[in-house]
């Protein structure tokens, strides 16, 4: 159930819609510091809608002598950026203050009436009862000036965001919480990943590793079947997490690298990216011959040489996992 329209408008008020309003964006007269960008807001409007069956001669009437029905919807928005102004400090003070190095704080202009402005995107409307499955229809007419816009509820967002993946549990992916509301968990359908291509796009150090490893995570907790191509080794990490051990399994393919001549391993590093500077190059064979005479022992021996390498190193995963004949084994003897 929605919460009711008064408590909405008194313990969740937010702002004003101000000035020229859109069915695509609107304005918000609000108090500084209350609202944040990103953040999800609501407006209460009312619409009529004009009846397709209605006589001719009340379709010719002036439109508020018309009895219409009316409709009273939810209008969603999204809070895209928030901009403040004094109007006392023009910009042509702020510029003379600048030329003569003078502190505002001098001055007996007045820095504290500001006005903040949210500039919001309509992201759809709805019944105000609520709409079935979460889903928003298209704003055609913009909401009317000086309407009150309020903070939703956590279980309207909620609705409205996962629609009728709230009754699909077993096909929700818990992916992340909604920016400015950790209280709502953001999913997605597991389904439709699979059975659709996905893209994950987003700027360098913006999170889109951590967001595969956390929807491949969920996926295998929901018994999705994965097989992950790995080249870089990312995904590696994921047989150790909790729930998911002894349900992953690693295959790679293995280079025979000491049945090679030192040349051709050395031609193989340097195409992986890796240029061996003039000291590798001259004492390379030598290594080479080392790592080889390494992993070539009796069970017990190599197990000893495993251990030890393993301490001397301080990783833990050659102890694990053991020694092998590939470059990871010249890589931990040199």
């Amino acid at each position: 159930m929605s919460t009711g329209s008064g408590q909405r408008k008194t313990d969740h008020y937010v702002g004003t819609l101000v000035g020229e309003s859109t069915s695509r964006e609107f304005r918000l007269a609000v108090a500084r510091e209350t609202i944040r960008e990103q953040d999800l807001i609501a407006v209460d409007a009312e619409m009529r809608r004009p009846q397709e069956n209605a006589p001719v001669e009340e379709k010719s009437l002036p439109f508020e002598e018309k009895s219409l029905p009316v409709e009273k919807i939810r209008v969603w928005a999204k809070v895209q950026r928030i901009e403040r102004i004094n109007p006392l400090f023009p910009a042509e003070a702020g510029h003379e203050l600048a030329a003569t190095h003078t502190d505002p704080f001098d001055t007996v202009l007045s820095l504290s009436r500001e006005m903040v402005t949210a500039v919001c995107q309509v992201l759809g409307a709805e019944p105000l009862d609520g709409s079935t499955g979460g889903k928003l229809d298209h704003l055609r007419y913009p909401p009317q000036p000086a309407s009150s816009a309020y903070r939703p509820g956590s279980e309207d967002i909620a609705r409205v965001l996962l629609g009728d993946l709230q009754h699909r549990q077993r096909r929700a992916l818990d992916i992340a919480t909604l920016s400015n509301r950790a209280e709502v968990d953001v999913k997605v359908d597991g389904h439709s990943i699979v059975t659709r291509h996905l893209a994950i796009l987003a700027m360098t150090g913006a999170g889109k590793s951590w967001t595969a490893r956390r929807i491949i995570e969920q996926m295998a907790e929901k018994n999705y079947p994965i097989v992950i191509f790995d080249p870089h080794g990312d995904y590696t990490g994921l047989a150790e997490v909790e729930s998911l051990k002894k349900r992953v399994r690693r295959y790679y393919a293995r280079f025979p690298v000491f049945e090679q001549v030192p040349e051709t391993v050395i031609a193989m590093v340097e195409s992986l990216g890796w240029q061996l500077a003039n000291t590798h190059r001259s004492l390379f064979e030598d290594l080479f011959q080392g790592a080889k005479t390494l992993i070539t022992a009796a069970p017990d021996e190599l197990r000893a040489r495993t251990e030890w390498i393993s301490r001397y190193l301080g990783n833990e995963k050659i102890a694990r996992y053991g020694l092998k004949p590939d470059l990871f084994l010249l890589a931990h003897f040199t």
